[in-house]
């Protein structure tokens, strides 16, 4: 395993200090724990001798770190089936299932479409990070449907800049609480990182622009669905629009779409959204339409993805209750 050495000489006038205390202070990546390890394990020497983690540092002592440097970790290839809309030498794209993370991470090595996509295929570009062999761009974890997959790096760059100059059409369509002001209209709430909580997002003013188009499909009893159009492409960007208008995804565990909101339906309607919930374990956000001119043969190339099963099967639930409150027949 290769090692980094370091040296450190400790001041003249400095006190006596243990040692894995000292070093604690003097390297900032590793912990005081992680440098005990090292002084059990003989990779700190004083002056070339071995030391216990409890020894006093002495002034113009010469302390020397060795610290193993890990071996570098890539994405492996899984054998993970693909939901495949298209594929030619260019492109492939891939119909998402929610629940599925769409690169690795350390911590989270396993189980992603890029492990999936490693397995099905020696062809796709490097990129800048060897986690996301092919992705250009994202869904996340809870949201299902089309992702654009990229197999060599010249055609990597030009659907990068397309992206950039918002080339590439995205339509999404959504189950939300409650129901929209008007039929259609644009969210523009500038979106940045939550004070409160730094792993979401939220709308502040001093965010990043954001612009999100909508129009309602159908409105139910007190569920409407959407479909948004995404104008930029920030993190989390649909839900946290939503959220800010009090009308969260439904099913949406981080912005609001799950419990709270269903304390505020009537007890007849609690019954019906706890178990749509309980079969929509995650967001109710479905990436349904994918659109662009070609970076190859420069034709314009149009997908489409269905509604997963159970988002449908909510929609479903949702329009025959809808249907029967009308009639004046409550479920």
């Amino acid at each position: 395993m290769i090692k980094n050495s370091l040296t450190i000489s400790v001041p003249e006038n400095k006190k006596p200090e243990r040692i894995d205390r000292f070093l604690s202070r003097q390297i900032g990546d590793l912990s005081r724990s992680q440098l005990k390890k090292l002084i059990t394990e003989d990779e700190v020497l004083v002056d070339g001798k071995t030391v216990r983690p409890s020894y006093l540092v002495d002034p113009g002592e010469r302390i020397e770190v060795n610290i193993p440097t890990p071996p570098p970790i890539k994405a492996e290839p899984e054998n993970i089936p693909l939901d495949l809309i298209f594929e030619d030498e260019s492109l492939i794209v891939v119909n998402k299932s929610a629940g599925i993370v769409v690169h690795p991470a350390r911590g989270n090595l396993r189980g992603t479409l890029v492990n999936a996509l490693l397995h099905y295929s020696n062809n796709l570009s490097t990129g800048s990070d060897p986690f996301r062999p092919g992705i250009v761009h994202r869904l996340d974890k809870g949201t299902s449907g089309l992702i654009m997959i990229v197999k060599n790096d010249h055609v990597h760059s030009t659907i990068t800049t397309m992206f950039m100059n918002r080339e590439i059409h995205k339509e999404y369509r959504a189950l939300i609480w409650g129901m929209m002001p008007k039929k259609e209209g644009v969210i523009s709430d500038s979106i940045g990182r939550s004070r409160s909580d730094r792993t979401k997002m939220s709308a502040v003013k001093k965010g990043k622009s954001a612009r999100t188009d909508y129009s309602v499909d159908v409105e139910m009893d007190f569920t409407s669905l959407l479909t948004l159009k995404p104008v930029t492409g920030r993190t989390h960007q649909l839900r946290v629009h939503l959220s800010n208008m009090g009308k969260p995804i439904f099913g949406d565990h981080e912005y609001g779409g799950r419990g709270r909101m269903a304390g505020m339906v009537t007890a007849e309607r609690r019954k019906l959204a706890v178990k749509i919930l309980d079969d929509l374990p995650y967001q109710a956000l479905h990436a349904s339409k994918l659109s662009f001119k070609h970076p190859v043969t420069h034709k314009n190339v149009n997908f489409e993805a269905p509604l997963p099963e159970n988002f449908q099967s909510a929609l479903d639930l949702f329009e025959i209750d809808h249907y029967r409150v009308g009639m004046g027949k409550d479920v």
